[in-house]
């Protein structure tokens, strides 16, 4: 059975400080925009956490997980966990399915293989 999962952003503004925690591949701006020119400026962009990131990689193969990099042809894929499947599966020959990122809430099926639900958190 697949249980889906979701990503997460959470922007926190007290006084003068900004704390932005994030999961998964979603993306946040932070942008700062001049009164007087109306000129934009990204001061701030989250992180994505996507499975061939070093750090991000080395927890999901240490775990025994598998990180799948697109072929070269594969314009605009991502680099995917795989979801372990059990012998059954193999044998029937059932293709894993693959996560585009490497922390992600919910995706049960990738917790024992390093797919994480911490946040990076600013």
């Amino acid at each position: 059975m697949v249980v889906s999962g979701s990503t997460a952003i959470v922007a926190l503004k007290r006084g003068h400080m900004l704390h932005v925690a994030n999961t998964g591949d979603s993306l946040a701006f932070v942008v700062r925009r001049d009164r007087s020119t109306g000129a934009t400026e990204i001061v701030y962009r989250t992180k994505q956490h996507k499975p061939d990131l070093p750090e991000e990689r080395e927890r999901i193969e240490g775990k025994g997980g598998e990180v799948l990099m697109p072929p070269a042809w594969a314009v605009g894929d991502s680099p995917r966990v795989l979801t372990p499947l059990t012998k059954e599966e193999e044998e029937l020959g059932v293709l894993p399915i693959g996560l585009a990122m490497s922390r992600s809430i919910g995706d049960r099926e990738l917790k024992n293989v390093g797919v994480i639900a911490e946040p990076t958190i600013d």
